[in-house]
């Protein structure tokens, strides 16, 4: 349970930190791009503040509109910069040609495309110099000459003439099919009231989105990294409770292991001293049975019970001697071992046995040394031989192979013809007194394991076609072997 709720506090944990850092992320693209549309409010006002400082219905050429264009746009790395009046006439432009429709761009003043942004503000570039009734010098033959060709020439700018071949502007001076009106927040009174008054204007600019784009980025990079860096600490705070958790329950395992060693040791031991004082009483009785059974003058019946005394006695004794190498704490005396004379020996210890079955033995292999204890070598390979020749029958077939590895290790192959293992009894035939032979200990194999354990080596129960296949593995071999034929 609080594995499972410290899980579920970690993943919140993490994506309450990654829904955060995506707020954040999309908080700061906001703000940059409301600042660029104050950039452009306030390109559009200090422009206006510049033609209206000229002065109240002063007259300003196309020309130098154009060139107080050309050096905000220098002076303010824009990419172009479109001048039109109320009616939607082009009366002046610098930079880069615009790409999109005017029309398009008033009927909904902001428009991003690929790393550029254009943007239509209004300003108030003067009160017209004809609005309005006419003054009285405007009417008289006093006034000044060219007076009356003196109207708002921000409406209508005298052009330049236009180059060869060409026109002198991509929008040039023409009606327009539509006009701009005011901005949603604008009624169309306040606005034509503006028009006539001050001089309204629509001032259309380009900017390059690309520096945005890439603190845009330079963000997103950052956010990313900080919801990476939390989930991985979130990660790495999981994985230390779990090690924590494992670390406390292997020392508790630790120490309950300790007792349990503690324990087994005194109960071997005592075990041991039983047996032990078992054993000379034993030999006793053996000893007075085998006089017994040697004394003709007794009656053949009694010479016969004589006889199974001692075989009974023979047998406990055999049984003993296997309790006592289980219970007996293992140290191995590691020494250089000639493997494939050692089962030869081996071989002709059960040749007696070999013979009552007429079985076949057969070893092959190179003769090589290892590095083993070489009684606990001995009784392991008698114990897998000697179990083999209880399982064949009569006549059976018993192979001993002997296979050096590439990694320089040893292993010892033990087949037979007899029935074989069940698959789920592979393991179970190695746990003590479990056997499946009738009058069997159960402690033969058990032997093996720890035996082979005590060593460092591994031993198994393979899956075999026809008979048990039994294998030694991870037997080193000694710097000192000598090469053979096969045998």
């Amino acid at each position: 349970m609080r594995n499972h709720l410290l899980t579920a506090f970690l993943i919140l944990f993490g994506l309450l930190i990654g829904a955060g850092q995506y707020l954040e992320h999309r908080s700061m693209a906001l703000h940059a791009e409301a600042a660029l549309e104050h950039r452009a409010q306030d390109l559009a006002a200090a422009f206006s503040v510049v033609i209206r400082s000229q002065g109240r219905g002063a007259h300003m050429s196309r020309d130098r509109l154009e060139d107080a264009l050309i050096d905000l746009v220098h002076t303010a790395s824009l990419e172009s910069v479109v001048l039109l009046d109320e009616s939607g006439n082009v009366v002046a432009e610098a930079g880069a040609p615009l790409e999109l429709d005017p029309e398009t761009l008033l009927n909904v003043r902001v428009i991003r495309r690929n790393d550029k942004a254009s943007y239509a503000n209004l300003i108030a570039l003067g009160p017209e110099s004809d609005s309005g009734p006419r003054r009285p010098s405007e009417t008289t033959g006093g006034a000044r000459p060219g007076m009356r060709k003196r109207r708002n020439m921000l409406r209508n700018p005298v052009p330049p003439p236009p180059p060869p071949g060409g026109t002198a502007n991509k929008f040039p001076l023409r009606p327009r099919p539509f006009a701009p009106g005011p901005p949603r927040w604008m009624s169309h009174e306040e606005y034509d009231r503006l028009v006539q008054s001050q001089g309204i204007h629509w001032f259309l600019v380009t900017l390059s989105i690309r520096p945005m784009q890439k603190d845009i980025l330079a963000d997103l990079i950052l956010r990313l990294s900080i919801t990476g860096a939390a989930w991985v600490a979130c990660a790495a705070l999981a994985a230390a409770w779990q090690s924590q958790k494992k670390t406390a329950h292997l020392a508790v395992a630790l120490i309950g292991a300790e007792d349990a060693a503690t324990r087994l040791q005194e109960l071997n031991t005592t075990a041991a001293g039983l047996m032990h004082e078992t054993k000379n009483p034993l030999n006793i009785i053996r000893g007075m049975a085998q006089i017994i059974e040697q004394d003709h003058a007794l009656p053949a019946r009694t010479r016969t019970q004589a006889r199974t005394i001692t075989e009974e006695a023979d047998r406990i004794t055999g049984r003993l001697n296997q309790f006592l190498s289980f219970a007996r704490p293992q140290t191995p005396q590691i020494k250089s071992v000639a493997v494939k004379k050692l089962a030869e020996d081996i071989f002709s210890i059960l040749s007696a046995d070999r013979e009552e079955k007429n079985a076949v033995f057969s070893l092959s292999g190179q003769d090589l040394n290892i590095n083993a204890d070489e009684g606990m070598l001995r009784q392991m390979l008698f114990n897998l031989i000697h179990n083999a020749l209880q399982a064949i029958g009569y006549g059976g077939q018993i192979s001993v192979e002997l296979k050096q590895r590439p990694d320089r290790t040893l292993q010892i192959d033990i087949t037979d013809s007899g029935p074989g293992v069940p698959a789920e009894k592979k393991e179970e035939i190695f746990q003590p007194y479990v056997s499946h032979f009738d009058g069997g200990t159960g402690l033969g194999l058990s032997i093996v394991r720890r035996l082979a354990d005590a060593q460092g080596w591994e031993v198994r129960c393979l899956p075999a076609t026809e008979g048990a296949h039994f294998r030694i593995s991870g037997i080193a071999l000694s710097s000192a072997h000598v090469g053979g034929a096969q045998a």
